[in-house]
């Protein structure tokens, strides 16, 4: 049998069961992909059956919003495909976060799940919102955080209460969370 031990991480959240020889590292890299997943898993709900979220988007969404030409209308997956795709799509965005946002692993873990969730849905990245980007790696978060919600998504979706209350709900914690930095 595996001799476990309980680990305390840098936030003070003591994890048990630990494997003996698992470095704090890992541990920690494994503790942030599942803080990631269910945060994901949180705001974006989940659908087994491919469909499009706005009829003119060009390829399909599946599962925890994974989004592309592998997605094909009439597609199913399992609960653990879903799972799957979602891990895959984490470890796909994070260097491309870590690569516009060099700071990002400093930054506390609420902050980065909710600049992880706004990327991942497409309204924080280095095309969409480069000056939030640039303010960000300057470390003006109360600019970063004005300008994130300065954008024509944000705007549309605000004036229409009922439409998409969930995207504005998502934005406007991200921005909060970057101001958070100050």
């Amino acid at each position: 049998m595996e001799d476990k031990i309980t680990v305390r991480l840098p936030n003070g959240k003591l994890i048990n069961n630990v494997p003996k020889g698992m470095s704090k590292t890992e541990l920690l890299n494994k503790y942030e992909m599942r803080e990631y997943t269910n945060f994901l898993k949180d705001h974006e709900g989940k659908k087994l059956t491919a469909y499009k979220p706005i009829a003119t988007e060009k390829y399909f969404t599946i599962g925890y919003g994974h989004y592309g030409e592998d997605v094909k209308e009439g597609m199913t997956i399992t609960d653990a495909q879903a799972d799957n795709y979602l891990r895959q799509d984490i470890n796909k965005r994070l260097p491309k976060i870590t690569e516009a946002i060099p700071g990002f692993n400093k930054m506390p873990l609420n902050v980065r799940k909710n600049i992880l969730g706004s990327w991942f849905r497409g309204s924080l990245t280095s095309t969409g919102s480069p000056t939030t980007i640039r303010l960000l790696n300057e470390g003006k978060y109360k600019e970063a955080s004005k300008e994130f919600l300065n954008n024509d998504e944000y705007r549309k979706y605000k004036s229409k209460p009922g439409t998409m209350d969930g995207v504005v709900n998502r934005m406007e914690d991200t921005a909060k969370a970057i101001a958070s930095l100050v």
